[in-house]
């Protein structure tokens, strides 16, 4: 897949509104998910594609927020990202901050204890999988028919390439609310020691629900439906539209 690859493709598979997810664990609702993605993003004097997006979890008094902002070009030849967890709103907790250009991977890990880590460390080309191609697998992949698709991808907490696996299952029926909807199931593996998630996805790749093997469960949901319950989601429009 990545051989046919191109940034017209790429762009087709960019929504011009986010989507927003409900998360759900253990029958409660438990927090949110939105991501958001630009075919016309710039940073410094490259252009390319941007993917960026929020998961908040609520457990007991605390809050937690990821915020993730991934860049590619359109040539495929650099990309950048930046991973800031945060805890009850205080923005000093972990942090990743990396870049790719060509083979070439820069790392650096900001934990809230301990020393800064800087890492390096080389993707072949013909296999590695750039964080943007990644989180939009699902509306790239041919879901037509079943099949097997296998990347690299860098993972700097172990400093190591992963193996994901992305799987088309085939076509599936899934229950929502009142209704039984057509869908396609998927599973995606992102390294070969973590189990797979199932993803539930329409014909054009778009998540109707996924479920970890942790008992999580996301549901594809509306931006009404997540404010009703979370008010903190009206705070991220700033960084999701320009990634401030």
């Amino acid at each position: 897949m990545l051989a046919g690859l191109t940034g017209d493709r790429l762009a087709a598979a960019c929504r011009e509104q986010p989507k927003w997810f409900m998360l759900r664990f253990g029958g409660k609702d438990v927090g949110f998910m939105v991501q958001a993605q630009s075919p016309a993003a710039v940073v410094g004097d490259k252009k390319g594609f941007a993917v960026r997006s929020v998961s908040f979890f609520v457990s007991g008094k605390e809050k937690r927020a990821l915020k993730r902002s991934f860049f590619v070009t359109s040539n495929f030849d650099f990309e950048q990202w930046n991973e800031v967890l945060s805890i009850s709103g205080v923005a000093k907790n972990d942090i990743e901050d990396g870049t790719r250009g060509g083979e070439k991977i820069s790392c650096t890990l900001t934990p809230s204890e301990g020393a800064v880590v800087t890492r390096s460390a080389k993707a072949p080309r013909e296999a590695y999988l750039p964080r943007v191609v990644g989180m939009l697998l699902p509306r790239l992949a041919d879901l037509s028919k079943p099949g097997v698709l296998g990347f690299l991808s860098y993972n700097a907490q172990n400093d190591e390439l992963d193996t994901r696996t992305f799987t088309v299952e085939g076509k599936d029926k899934l229950r929502v609310g009142d209704k039984t909807i057509d869908c396609v199931r998927v599973s995606d593996q992102l390294s070969m020691t973590t189990e797979p998630a199932t993803l539930y996805v329409d014909e054009k790749g778009e998540l109707i629900r996924m479920t970890t093997a942790e008992g999580l469960t996301i549901d594809a949901a509306s931006a009404d439906e997540v404010a009703k319950l979370f008010s903190e989601a009206k705070g991220f429009d700033s960084f999701l539209k320009n990634g401030q």
